[in-house]
């Protein structure tokens, strides 16, 4: 018999490396300005909708809480 997949809620975060990626973009919004931000999240594979919604619209961020201490990106280094 198959096992049922856990459906994660829509605050969680499955991809991990993924989202320590868009917490790193979000820290270099805050110190390059959103256009190196964005080109930060591109390179590194950022769905172009997930880009748009985390730099422009931060109210619907998902919580950096739901991340691991352990894994989130140091701040980038300032310019």
């Amino acid at each position: 018999m198959k096992e049922k997949q856990k459906t994660l809620p829509a605050t969680s975060r499955p991809d991990l490396a993924m989202a320590k990626c868009v917490e790193a973009g979000i820290a270099r919004q805050d110190t390059h300005g959103p256009a190196e931000a964005a080109a930060y999240l591109a390179e590194n594979g950022v769905n172009f909708n997930v880009i748009v919604r985390v730099l422009a619209e931060p109210d619907r961020r998902r919580p950096a809480d739901t991340i691991p201490a352990d894994i989130l990106p140091p701040p980038p280094p300032a310019a």
